[in-house]
């Protein structure tokens, strides 16, 4: 008796072992077509290999209960048409929820604040001469040099040519180097090979000082990027200046005229500060008082679009500017620095008999005159910390202040530098500071010596020739 012939089975999907993807899902040995996604190291290869060979054939269907993923042999299983399965390796302990990822990430970073401390954990109250420097290098040599910008060869022609003085220095907020020669000044980009030169000479007087600020909301337009104040011997000019960022990452700079011009009536000006916020103060060689350069966008009935205001003897500054070449002596105290600390709004002063004043920013058109410290009273903060040392005596001077933001310490307010190599730090304090409920921005009243760092024992002929082992100390060492 015969049957007719049976219907074939219909094809399970998935199960044709000429579909190229069941046929990559299938192999044991390497496809190079195939792109592999996770790597597994080569124990792990081996470990997969064994398995695969040991195991039975299971039916269609059935999958064991201790995998999660299977991989295939190349030899069908009959009847089936599928290959049997095997474990694969657990997952990558990278593969990780972006919870732990981010909490991994926060943690590095807060160890990573850990290792650069605020200078108020260990500039104690004390002095300390102990240096802790990574690598083998000394401590009076702590800097590499990473790169050598060459100065263009235009500014040597122009110097050559040079009759009175030369002035130079960088405005690295910019990427612009900038040199004066007698009456005109110069700026280049020091990271190009072949900068262009930018020149400022349409005035005929021997520039002094110059400096880039920021300039004040409101009164230019939104190019003007910074303002460049340049101070000659008988005006200060200012410049708008235009910096815009190119594809290369450099610095494009255009100077513009404003016609902002404000005479100084024979003031020597040798000294430049500005604010965040945009306000100018300036000082000179005549005397100790602080000017401030105000400019607005139009001339009002009682004010010129520039002017200047005396904040040390107001009211006085145009009778007084010439008083230190009428009555003062041969040698009159001047300043030597002016420094701004826009994290507490204050102002400090440094002359040229080492007196540091502090003025406050009470609001944006008022300075008042809070703290005047002098050298003397320096001497006997440090004596109550130290025995006498001959680093610092009545022939010592300050050469340098510079401000402690609010940021890297919440009690240290300045540090100051003497020619001897001593660093020292102060704290200025105001008595309602303590009470509960105060405000953070009150002006200080008072200014103490709070931690001295001694410069390192080396090879300084000028600090070892007075250096006469280190002091006794009588505060906490830091």
């Amino acid at each position: 008796m015969s049957y007719p012939p049976a219907t074939p089975m219909r094809p399970v999907p998935g199960a044709f072992v000429n579909t190229p993807a069941i046929v990559a899902r299938y192999q044991t040995s390497h496809d190079p077509v195939r792109r592999t996604l996770f790597p597994v190291s080569e124990g792990q290869n081996a470990q997969t290999s064994s398995a695969a060979t040991t195991t039975t054939t299971a039916p269609l269907g059935t999958v064991p209960a201790s995998s999660t993923a299977v991989t295939t042999t190349s030899g069908n299983v009959e009847g089936s048409g599928l290959s049997s399965l095997t474990p694969l390796a657990p997952p990558r302990v990278e593969n990780i929820p972006p919870v732990l990822k981010a909490a991994k990430a926060i943690n590095a970073f807060l160890q990573q604040d850990e290792s650069f401390p605020d200078l108020d954990s260990y500039c104690r109250q004390g002095a300390s001469s102990d240096y802790e420097l990574p690598g083998a290098d000394s401590a009076w040599a702590p800097f590499q040099k990473t790169n050598m910008y060459p100065i263009p060869n235009q500014v040597f022609d122009h110097y050559n040519a040079g009759q009175l003085q030369t002035l130079m220095g960088l405005f690295a907020e910019i990427n612009h180097a900038w040199v004066v020669i007698d009456n005109s000044l110069f700026l280049w980009d020091y990271t190009h090979s072949d900068p262009e030169l930018i020149g400022f000479e349409d005035q005929p007087h021997t520039i002094h000082a110059v400096a880039l600020v920021p300039p004040k909301p409101g009164i230019f337009v939104n190019t003007i990027t910074h303002i460049l104040v340049v101070a000659t011997s008988s005006e200060i000019i200012l410049l708008g200046v235009s910096a815009t960022d190119t594809s290369a990452g450099t610095k494009n700079v255009t100077m513009y005229q404003t016609k902002m011009v404000l005479p100084i009536r024979g003031n020597d000006i040798r000294i430049i500060s500005g604010s965040a916020d945009g306000r100018i103060f300036f000082g000179g060689c005549s005397d100790v008082d602080i000017n401030e350069l105000y400019y607005q966008s139009e001339e009002k009935w009682f004010s010129n679009r520039c002017g200047k205001i005396n904040h040390s003897n107001p009211g006085w500054s145009s009778v007084v500017s010439l008083q230190s070449s009428l009555w003062g002596h041969n040698d009159p105290e001047h300043l030597v620095d002016i420094v701004i600390d826009d994290t507490r709004k204050l102002v400090y002063t440094l002359s040229s008999t080492s007196t540091i004043r502090v003025y406050h920013m009470e609001s944006p058109e008022r300075l008042n005159k809070v703290i005047e410290k002098t050298k003397l009273h320096c001497l006997r903060d440090i004596a109550h910390m130290i025995t006498q040392s001959k680093l610092l005596t009545d022939r010592t001077n300050f050469v340098s202040i510079s401000p402690i933001s609010r940021q890297e310490a919440s009690k240290l307010h300045l540090m100051a530098l003497t020619d001897t190599g001593c660093r020292l730090f102060f704290s200025a304090t105001n008595a309602s500071s303590y009470l509960y409920g105060s405000q953070a921005n009150l002006a200080p009243q008072s200014m103490q010596v709070q931690f001295i760092k001694f410069p390192p024992l080396g090879r300084c002929p000028t600090i070892n020739s007075v250096w006469s082992g280190r002091p006794a100390l009588r505060g906490d060492g830091g």
